[in-house]
């Protein structure tokens, strides 16, 4: 059965927005916002997503510790540094302030 949505005036909205923010966050209320007999707004609460969390194994944390520095002696790290600074970099010459 479909929970009939609370009726509120604007003037309420405006008081205190955040106190029906409140109700409608946390009590998961659907409140209806009407002036003068015609219905401006529904506020309703938005589906949570769920959170996807993969539990850390420990192969992968062990994957990740022999990853961590496998590159030295093989790659110059400062080279690879300056070559990703001057791909970045621009023909423009410097402002002068």
């Amino acid at each position: 059965m479909a929970v009939e949505p609370k009726h509120i005036r604007a003037d309420e909205l405006i008081a205190d927005p955040g106190a029906v923010m409140e109700r409608v966050t946390r009590n998961r209320e659907q409140i209806v916002v009407e002036q003068e007999g015609d219905i401006y707004i529904l506020l309703k609460p938005i589906r949570r997503a769920a959170k996807r969390r993969r539990a850390k194994l420990g192969c992968d944390v062990e994957a990740f510790r022999r990853a961590a520095g496998s590159w030295r002696g093989i790659i110059d790290i400062d080279r690879l540094k300056a070559d990703i600074a001057a791909s970045r970099g621009s023909n423009r010459p410097p402002a002068v302030l």
